[in-house]
């Protein structure tokens, strides 16, 4: 399986919703693809997964199955509306200390990529933490998801592509400061 491929937009459908969430993906062989960006809205696809896809008119490279889990797991935040952004990068600050990675849109939604080696029982206490102390918002991202994804297919069918997180700091980024002592809140 080759990474050396060209990126692919590839769709993934969200039942219940009148749009889909498009991800960009590697192209393997036999209608096979490799995630290759972090999902924002969907749960059942992670970043590396490898999936198949079915072509058709109507819906071109449409993710119909995840033939091979990529151990990764994915897990979507919306901090609170009055929380400060000093605040949200040191959350993002520790999270990153565990080996995740994140995805991010808007001023306050997340999607954080856990690597299958992460202590996944430490994030998920510090994320019960966070939502104990009211850090994190109970609202829906519904709203941020239907931006962001028609955002995206107009980007698409105009020909541009989306910068990946693989060594860029896209200027939705925040700037997590030089420190990258563990810090809890």
């Amino acid at each position: 399986m080759s990474l050396d491929n060209e990126l692919v937009q590839i769709w993934v459908e969200l039942p219940g919703k009148d749009y889909e969430e498009t991800l960009q993906a590697t192209p393997l062989a036999n209608s096979l693809f490799q995630i290759r960006e972090i999902p924002f809205i969907v749960d059942h696809v992670n970043y590396m997964d490898i999936v198949r896809c079915q072509e058709s008119a109507e819906t071109p490279r449409a993710v119909i199955k995840v033939v091979q889990p990529s151990g990764y797991t994915t897990i979507h935040l919306m901090f609170a509306e009055n929380t400060p952004n000093e605040t949200i990068a040191k959350c993002i600050r520790v999270l990153r200390q565990e080996g995740a990675t994140y995805r991010r849109s808007g001023l306050r939604a997340f999607s954080i990529n856990v690597p299958p080696e992460a202590n996944k029982s430490h994030i998920s206490e510090y994320l019960a933490q966070l939502q104990q102390s009211g850090i994190l918002s109970e609202e829906s991202r519904d709203g941020i998801g239907a931006a962001e994804q028609s955002l995206r297919h107009l980007d698409y069918l105009m020909g541009k592509r989306p910068v990946l997180q693989d060594g860029h700091r896209p200027e939705t980024e925040l700037d997590l400061g030089g420190s990258e002592q563990l810090e809890t809140v």
